[in-house]
Formats: structure tokens, sequence, C-alpha cells
């Protein structure tokens, strides 16, 4: 599973706020990329590369999230929260991990950015600083 760690939001600059209502329903990623903080020029197109991920979300904020890829897939669930300009996705598990996703709303079409870290020699990036940090960012559409 990726490693995420929060990211700093500022003031949003997103068309439309986003409510906990437009949100319900079914979002499939239809763009995944991760930009290296380290040397920006180094990006990579998760979803050309075959990654998937859909989030199917409820009106108590209860979410369900399918990853898959070339190496298999993976799933996790847990609690959705709108705080200004930030989805945060907590995790259901025993060790909670909460993900602030930074979004821009304009229906149909919410765009997310959350900051991780990847290993050294992803995607054949070499680093002195390991992990990587990184930034996410998707392209989700309601399906």
């Amino acid at each position: 599973m990726i490693a995420m760690v929060a990211l700093a939001c500022g003031e949003s600059t997103g068309v439309e706020p986003l409510t906990l209502g437009e949100l319900v329903g079914t979002w499939r990623a239809t763009a995944i990329e991760v930009t290296n903080q380290l040397d920006t020029s180094l990006e990579e197109d998760l979803f050309a590369s075959g990654v998937r991920w859909r989030m199917t979300v409820d009106l108590s904020g209860a979410f369900a999230v399918e990853l898959s890829n070339s190496f298999g897939a993976d799933s996790y669930a847990g609690t959705v929260t709108i705080v200004a300009d930030s989805l945060v996705l907590t995790s259901a598990e025993t060790n909670p991990t909460r993900v602030p996703m930074h979004y821009t709303f304009q229906s149909p079409v919410l765009t997310v950015a959350w900051a991780g870290t990847e290993q050294c020699g992803s995607y054949g990036w070499r680093a002195a600083q390991c992990p990587i940090p990184v930034i996410f960012r998707m392209t989700l559409e309601k399906e």
C-alpha cells in the first residue's frame, strides 16, 4: 500500500464547495499522477500504468475504496469528512491513518491532491533522501 501523510492546505481554488450529500455515490479515478517533490520534472502517470481507484461514499460519511494495479488489488474503508477545502479520509484500521486531500470541485468532476512518500527506486527514480516525498493528484468522476 502507498504510504500517505498530511498535505498542508491553503485557500480552496475550487469553483464550488463540496457537501457530503454531493460526495455520496461512487467515484472512479480517470487520472492518477505522482510528482517527485525533490525533482518536480519527475512525474509518473499511474493511470496509464494500470492503477485504478474507486471510492463509494454513503450518507453517514462511510467510505470504501478499491485500488488495483499490475501487482494485485487492495481495499480499505473508513469515514470521510469535509473540513474547509479538504476531504479527510480516516481509515477504519486499529491504528487509523488520516489522509487530508485538498480538493477542487466543478460538478461532476472532483480533483484531489495529497502528499505522500514512495520508496527509493519507485518508477526508476533515484534520490538522496528516502523515502521520496511526492504529491499525488487524482481526477474523479461520479459513476
